[in-house]
């Protein structure tokens, strides 16, 4: 082994240290001690013992040079690090060499971490001696990448960031940053009514998203570009509008809102005085669900007030009129009022005539039929007025006529210790009751014959019972008595249904009348031959209490409103307005359609 490093001048102290560093590196640590101790010395012959940075540990010194011997030099051993101490007055000289050759070569191995949204960010230092070129796959920020494996994953590429590059006189140390592609971050808010506005930021590349885009902004992260999206779609990451931009739902809630349901207007008689009988609009709160649709046209349409099966919007421009005349009659003048009843409706009805009593009958209890009794006469119905109620069954307004009638008034005797007592007259009262409901696909007429007799069953034994009807209508007094409360019902289902019942094919023979908004009565005096005692209400009509005179002919007519919205479902309200702009320019629109069934809360 030699005894001198370089030069004559500097002598080695022991072995020289090496150390294996990564990638076929090594690190070689020379001590030297110099042949002259004096200070003055080392102060102007310093380039006698100290060699120039970079220079390869084989190379001969300018000064007292002296090559290696034979298999001790190292290849592309460079110097790197020079330093001089005094030990036991001895000065000392240590020099460290590494392997740095003509390319690149990782120091370590790569640093990674995930620190961003979890994507990869790969640290990677390089060193080379002084002098040597960038690699130029490694110098394009945001263009230039590695594919970067850890283990037996699938590689993941990641692009170039940032590097640096530190030169000194021995090396060139190359550091560089790589970052993997990929969703740097996401921001998800609630923006009202169904929508969530999502806004991506991507590195390098723009990924896939979901929604219609309303913005896009380009800056640059960490030396790389970022691409920021904002996105406006359905909490369930499905588009505000359907692919063609029609309207599709997006929200709903419920809420209470105001609701005026209209007046009613019927024509009352009441012992020849005729007059009508208004019942004022009442407000109400009703439920109604509230529809948030986006659509790319600004236009409502139609179909907007039918939807979520509304029968249409309520917005009535029709109220119930009222004209009354009496013509002229002697020496009183002609009659004539018109009147607008504002927010008042005149109530649906049919007539449904002819054939009744040729139905064949559904349903029938205890004999139920369109015939009845009245204190001994039978009656038969050959026309029904049905008029529209205030109740819905199956969406549909339920039309009625009830006649009450007198079955039978009865008298109850009695003998008590031989005396007769005789008990007030009790009246059998009935009550037919007509009905046409629908039935979800069809109407169906119901009759129900409901009587209730207050008068007790007797059998003999010193009672007695008059009965009105007995002996057709003559009157009789009989021992025994049998109690006629009863129950007696029937139903007709007509055929081919329709929206009203003057739609639907009642049967041969039976006519229905379309339903109508409109009453009438007409009315005249009855002339002096046909008095009644002093009853002057018997043989005279009034209408609004003026009187008809004889010769005269009086009228008065109620039509028009609205139809009766109680239990319907009814658009209340659309509103259109402009909620979004896409990227691309073209506008979303937001529409609210408010959709109520017309009951109150």
């Amino acid at each position: 082994m030699a005894v001198s490093h370089r030069t004559n001048r500097l002598k080695l102290i022991g072995t020289p240290a090496v150390e294996q560093l990564q990638n076929g590196r090594y690190k070689l640590t020379v001590n030297c001690t110099t042949m002259n101790s004096r200070e003055d010395w080392y102060s102007s012959n310093k380039a006698r013992i100290f060699p120039d940075f970079g220079s390869l540990e084989s190379a001969e010194m300018s000064i007292d040079g002296l090559a290696p011997r034979t298999g001790e030099a190292y290849t592309d051993m460079r110097l790197v690090s020079v330093q001089s101490s005094t030990q036991q007055d001895k000065y000392i000289v240590t020099l460290v060499y590494q392997t740095l050759g003509a390319s690149f070569v990782q120091v370590k191995d790569d640093t990674i971490d995930l620190e961003l949204n979890g994507l990869r960010r790969v640290s990677r230092t390089s060193i080379a001696q002084a002098g040597t070129d960038i690699p130029t796959n490694d110098k394009d920020i945001g263009v230039d990448f590695i594919d970067h494996q850890i283990d037996a994953e699938t590689a993941v590429r990641c692009f170039l960031s940032s590097y640096k590059i530190d030169d000194t006189d021995s090396y060139r140390e190359f550091e560089r940053t790589y970052i993997q592609a990929g969703e740097l971050s996401r921001d998800i808010r609630s923006v009202g009514r169904g929508v969530q506005q999502t806004t991506h930021q991507f590195l390098v590349t723009e990924g896939s998203t979901t929604g219609d885009i309303i913005s896009r902004d380009t800056d640059n992260f960490l030396g790389l570009k970022r691409i920021t999206v904002s996105v406006i779609a359905r909490p369930d990451g499905a588009t505000l509008t359907n692919a063609d931009g029609s309207a599709k739902l997006s929200y709903s809630e419920q809420k209470l809102v105001p609701f005026t349901f209209p007046g009613v207007v019927d024509l009352q008689n009441e012992a020849g005085h005729v007059f009508p009988a208004v019942r004022s609009p009442v407000e109400a709160k009703i439920e109604a669900d509230i529809y948030t649709y986006y659509q790319t046209s600004s236009s409502i349409v139609a179909g907007d007030f039918t939807t979520q099966s509304a029968l249409g919007l309520w917005n009535p421009s029709d109220w119930c009129q009222k004209i009354s005349t009496i013509s002229s009659g002697g020496n009183n003048p002609a009659y004539f009022n018109a009147q607008g009843l504002r927010g008042c409706r005149t109530r649906q009805s049919f007539s449904l005539s002819g054939g009744l009593n040729d139905l064949t009958l559904a349903d029938v209890v205890n004999g139920g039929s369109f015939e009845y009794s009245s204190v001994g006469r039978t009656l038969a119905t050959n026309e029904l007025f049905l008029e529209e109620t205030t109740e819905v069954d199956q969406g549909k307004s339920v039309f009625r006529q009830v006649i009450d009638y007198t079955l039978d008034v009865t008298t109850r005797y009695s003998i008590q210790d031989g005396l007769l007592i005789v008990s007030l007259d009790t009246p059998a009262d009935g009550k037919f009751t007509y009905e046409v409901k629908w039935t979800g696909s069809q109407w169906k007429l119901t009759g129900t014959n409901v009587i209730f007799d207050r008068q007790p069953s007797i059998s003999g034994a010193n009672e007695f019972v008059y009965s009105a009807a007995a002996n057709g209508g003559q009157g009789a007094l009989t021992a025994s008595y049998t109690n006629k409360t009863s129950t007696s019902s029937f139903s007709f289902t007509a055929s081919n249904g329709g929206d009203n019942p003057s739609d639907a094919t009642w049967a041969t023979g039976v006519t229905a009348t379309p339903t109508s908004n409109t009453e009438e009565y007409g009315a005249t005096s009855s002339s002096a031959a046909t008095f009644s005692g002093n009853s002057v209400a018997a043989n005279f009509s009034f209408i609004e209490g003026r009187a008809i005179e004889q010769g005269s002919v009086g009228k008065i007519k109620i039509s028009g409103g609205p139809p009766n919205p109680l239990g319907k479902v009814y658009t209340l309200d659309v509103q259109l307005e402009k909620a979004f702009t896409k990227v691309d320019g073209a506008d979303v629109y937001r529409k609210t359609i408010v959709v109520a069934t017309c009951t109150p809360a």
